[in-house]
């Protein structure tokens, strides 16, 4: 009897946790990253001829500017003060990002900065991806051949960060992946073809107090040499399966506050799992279609329009709960559609970084793998904290529809936001 009180209290104060938690997703309504990760920033670096690297940063200045009023001002002032502020910025630009060959950080020198022509209030907007573009330039050291990334701790930047290694010439482009501050991404052996194009620099232009990197055994370098081509290609899926996978479940968990939403909408229709696995295979199917149509360019759609039509979604499906409590086939058909317009959602996040060329099926199926994954987590979580009563005649009065309330309320200020902001 103890230890069902125990449950029964423990099951209690989950319920309140999550009513709690709704309200705080209205209040964060306004922020930039409400939407779908339009404002990650992005690092390209380009190879070409010549002894150097172009780089070119599009980044959210909102963190560095001191919120989006400090923004909004600098894409209000007048060009004289952009062009100060975005060289003042760029100057400081290598203190947040380095960009290693073999382990070394190349110092960046600073070219041009560019303000997105844009009205100020944009920088609030979360349907719009409102990027300041940096192009600097590095030297690249004789004889080096890894590229990739870091980010420091304290780096005004908004997350996952991507870095694309882009070589038009030979037909590159491969993109890697910081999911979060202070770290760094996974290594890119840049193809030789691409370095013979360089005239090299002189060996080891690093920058000032960073260490050597460590030699690679020779042994381990013969093993490298010695992998098959098969098993090569393997391990470049593998790796680029796991860094889709785990972006995918990023954008929902804990990004992705406006799809929480919509799966908690379908949780609360019936938390038993038949109805509840029929409409997210419906919405899974949905999302993943129109995902595939618009990363391989068939289908575009503004994030203007699908933005607000996602959030509409989220108020349709909550206030649905509550005046229609029964899964019908026509609840499948609203799902499946909004599961269509979900998945143009997801496409705008990936819209401003190349998939890699030969690995592309693989990162868009592990990218609808783990936004399923994150899903799921976000099903497992709620029925975790209220799944345990949904036998009981006061579940549906005293969880079902204060929630789905609060989630049409968020949803529909959502709505509002993305149309008229």
């Amino acid at each position: 009897m103890a230890l069902r009180l125990l449950c029964s209290g423990v099951r209690r104060r989950f319920a309140r946790l999550l009513l709690r938690w709704l309200p705080g997703l209205a209040l964060a309504a306004p922020a930039p990253a409400a939407a779908h990760l339009l404002n990650m920033t992005r690092v390209a670096v380009a190879f070409g001829a010549g002894p150097e690297i172009r780089v070119t940063a599009d980044i959210d200045l909102s963190q560095a500017l001191g919120g989006t009023d400090g923004y909004a001002a600098l894409l209000a002032a007048d060009p004289a003060a952009q062009e100060r502020t975005t060289r003042e910025l760029g100057q400081r630009l290598d203190g947040w990002i380095a960009v290693q060959a073999d382990g070394q950080r190349l110092p960046l020198r600073f070219i041009r900065g560019r303000v997105p022509q844009v009205a100020p209030e944009s920088a609030g907007d979360p349907g719009v991806a409102v990027m300041t573009t940096f192009e600097l330039a590095a030297a690249w050291p004789a004889g080096a051949k890894v590229l990739a990334l870091a980010t420091t701790a304290q780096a005004p930047l908004e997350y996952p960060v991507a870095l694309s290694c882009l070589a038009p010439a030979h037909q590159v482009a491969i993109t890697r992946w910081i999911e979060l501050p202070g770290t760094a991404s996974r290594e890119f052996t840049v193809p030789g073809a691409v370095l013979a194009d360089l005239v090299p620099a002189a060996p080891a232009v690093v920058a000032a107090g960073v260490a050597p990197p460590v030699p690679v055994p020779a042994a381990t370098a013969d093993a490298a040499a010695n992998i098959s081509p098969t098993a090569l290609r393997i391990a470049q899926h593998l790796e680029t399966a796991g860094q889709y996978l785990w972006l995918g479940f990023l954008h929902i968990l804990p990004r992705g506050a406006d799809h929480i939403l919509f799966v908690l909408g379908l949780f609360l229709l019936a938390p038993a799992w038949r109805p509840l696995l029929t409409q997210t295979t419906a919405f899974t199917v949905a999302h993943t279609t129109t995902l595939g149509l618009a990363a391989y360019g068939l289908v575009a759609v503004p994030s203007r329009i699908v933005e607000p039509l996602i959030a509409l979604s989220i108020a349709c499906v909550a206030l649905e709960n509550i005046f229609r409590p029964k899964l019908s086939s026509a609840r499948l058909a609203v799902v499946f559609g909004f599961g269509l317009l979900h998945g143009l959602g997801f496409a705008s996040s990936l819209a401003e970084v190349p998939l890699p060329r030969r690995e592309f099926l693989t990162a868009l199926l592990a990218f609808n793998f783990g936004v399923d994954f994150g899903q799921l987590t976000v099903i497992a979580l709620a029925f975790g904290a209220v799944g345990w009563w949904r036998h009981r005649t006061w579940y549906r009065a005293r969880i079902v529809i204060p929630a789905c309330g609060l989630i049409a309320a968020v949803g529909l200020a959502w709505t509002g936001q993305r149309l008229f902001t």
